[in-house]
């Protein structure tokens, strides 16, 4: 997989901006043949993407919604891909555990751990049966592995649903060996700063805009999004402390990676990922 890493918000942005076409043409061809054929990371065999639509017929997300016959959608594979790139030799955290990229991932990696999130009034590490199994519950803001635990932490789509992005990046940090690395995957959008759409503030949740929620395999409500992050997630790293921060460009219509295909360009995700390093 094909991947080109910016450490600058303008960086990638020029290259967005070099990419729009090309993009373009490849949303089109997937909404009109529903779908793509080409490399899975995950099975590693040339395979057919199939794209599964929204149900009312409205805008269907290309990252989420073009499967493998393996079973995975865009924004899984490409993480398998990138994973692979850098493989975890040592402890390696995955802040999901019930969802189909854990089990393939855990086929890769037979010694990755998961965790879920369960609430607020649930102790960190304490151990929950849901889905047939047992779940260790972790909250992202006060996580209870000492610290220096981990070589290799992962998180997708999971930190736009954190009430304090910067807490949850400074846990990261702290469990973190040193060197050790964090990848994780949000929706990011096509701009700079983060949009916030809810805090808590004394305890209290405070809405700012209308509440949005996104899909979640532990509550059929879904789950709150606090912000939609920006770009400016590589400033947060480094504030965080870590050493190197980075944010790769995973787009690759041979793959079937593309952006999402939203209508509202400003919200037009790209295919990325960001990776950062602890201090040795």
């Amino acid at each position: 997989m094909q991947i080109d890493w910016f450490t600058s918000v303008d960086g990638a942005m020029q290259r967005f901006d070099e990419l729009r076409g090309q993009a373009q043409m490849a949303q089109e061809i997937a909404y009109r043949e529903k779908k793509i054929q080409g490399w899975c990371p995950a099975c590693r065999r040339e395979t057919n993407m199939h794209l599964v639509e929204t149900p009312d017929g409205g805008w269907t997300n290309l990252r989420e919604a073009l499967f493998c016959e393996c079973g995975l959608n865009s924004r899984m594979r490409m993480i398998m891909g990138v994973v692979e790139k850098y493989p975890p030799t040592g402890r390696f955290l995955m802040f999901e555990r019930v969802t189909p990229l854990f089990v393939r991932m855990q086929e890769r990696y037979p010694f990755v751990e998961g965790c879920e999130y369960f609430g607020d009034d649930v102790q960190p590490g304490e151990i929950r049966q849901t889905h047939g199994i047992d779940v260790r519950h972790e909250n992202m803001l006060e996580l209870s592995y000492p610290a220096r635990t981990f070589q290799y932490l992962f998180h997708g789509d999971v930190l736009e649903h954190v009430p304090d992005m910067q807490v949850a990046l400074r846990e990261c940090y702290r469990v973190l060996e040193p060197g050790g690395t964090l990848l994780f995957t949000c929706p990011v959008f096509n701009f700079r700063k983060h949009n916030v759409r809810a805090v808590v503030e004394n305890g209290a949740l405070r809405h700012i805009q209308e509440p949005a929620y996104h899909g979640n395999p532990m509550d059929p409500n879904g789950a709150l999004v606090f912000a939609e992050p920006g770009l400016e997630l590589l400033d947060d790293l480094r504030r965080a402390g870590f050493a190197t921060a980075e944010l790769g460009l995973a787009f690759n219509p041979a793959q079937g990676i593309l952006r999402d295909g939203n209508p509202y360009d400003d919200y037009n995700m790209w295919p990325i990922i960001f990776k950062a390093t602890r201090r040795r």
